[in-house]
């Protein structure tokens, strides 16, 4: 039996006052929302990741009762998903990872984790949204044969989608969409969002990434705002802002970071040794790759 059906959730739409430059070319004035664009995708294109991820939903949504994956997704949904009527539905995301050209060492199975990722939202019948994959834009073992979806293993297995169910209070897909992020921006630092919102794969403290419909929102204002670092105490001029749920991806805290000023050149991964051509031994390795984005960051405080 399906869950009661969510409250009408009201979504953020953007004023005209709230951006300027690049971001305002972006928006739909009419509907108060971004027209999303895609960089080139390297090896999934939007359409393969659609179909991916349709079919990857169908196995999660399968009757099989020792399925724990539609178990996860219910438990995540907080109630049923209707797997039987789901389409994809809202925007894809395309988000970026913080990482350059990963070297020919790194297994498959990293590369997926690691990489750029499509986010692809599922909604019922009664137009919400109630799941979420990540299909990763790197080469998967993952084909659809007659229909049916496949693993092929040939290029180092695991990790060729990620997901979860999207809960009732996040009808439209996205705990924090990007329409979000620009108006916690606009509020706080009381300056005009100039740039379009970019979906990023930005590391915690830990150094763990984020699952796809988690990323954070990468924007810049329209000039430097004053902020304080709420580890250091420190006060500093910032410009470029990432918004992303805190501490968790449901949590109901928006909290911006800045990155920090020092970022290393590159960043160490591990992966299994077994994995790693001539790897010396069994067990874990670690295998550095570039960094191309920010992935040290400090959450801050906007002084008024």
């Amino acid at each position: 039996m399906e869950g009661p059906t969510p409250p009408r959730a009201l979504r953020t739409r953007v004023q005209p006052e709230w951006v300027t430059a690049s971001a305002a070319a972006a928006l739909d004035s009419a509907s108060g929302l971004f027209r999303l664009t895609y960089p080139s995708p390297q090896w999934i294109s939007q359409i393969d990741a659609d179909s991916l991820a349709a079919a990857v939903a169908r196995v999660i949504g399968s009757p099989d009762p020792l399925n724990i994956g539609r178990q996860a997704a219910e438990a995540d949904r907080g109630g049923a998903i209707d797997f039987g009527s789901l389409k994809v539905c809202e925007r894809d995301l395309y988000v970026l990872s913080p990482f350059g050209t990963f070297p020919p060492q790194l297994p498959g199975y990293a590369r997926r984790a690691w990489g750029p990722h499509w986010s692809v939202s599922f909604c019922g019948r009664d137009g919400t949204v109630q799941l979420s994959l990540g299909i990763p834009d790197n080469p998967t073992d993952l084909q659809i044969v007659n229909g049916v979806l496949v693993r092929a293993r040939t290029e180092g297995g695991g990790d060729d989608s990620n997901g979860a169910g999207v809960p009732m209070r996040f009808p439209f897909g996205l705990p924090v969409a990007p329409e979000d992020a620009v108006k916690v921006i606009y509020e706080r630092a009381a300056r005009r969002v100039a740039t379009p919102p970019v979906p990023f794969n930005q590391l915690d403290d830990r150094g763990f990434g984020q699952l796809a419909l988690c990323a954070s929102w990468r924007l810049s204002t329209d000039s430097d705002v004053a902020v304080r670092s709420e580890t250091t105490g420190a006060l500093m001029a910032a410009r470029e802002f990432f918004v992303r749920r805190f501490p968790a991806c449901y949590s109901d805290s928006l909290v911006v970071y800045v990155a920090d000023n020092n970022q290393p050149q590159t960043w160490p991964l591990l992966v299994f040794s077994d994995t790693v051509t001539n790897a010396p031994s069994a067990g874990m390795d670690t295998i550095r790759v570039p960094v191309l984005g920010p992935v040290a960051f400090q959450r801050v405080a906007f002084i008024r």
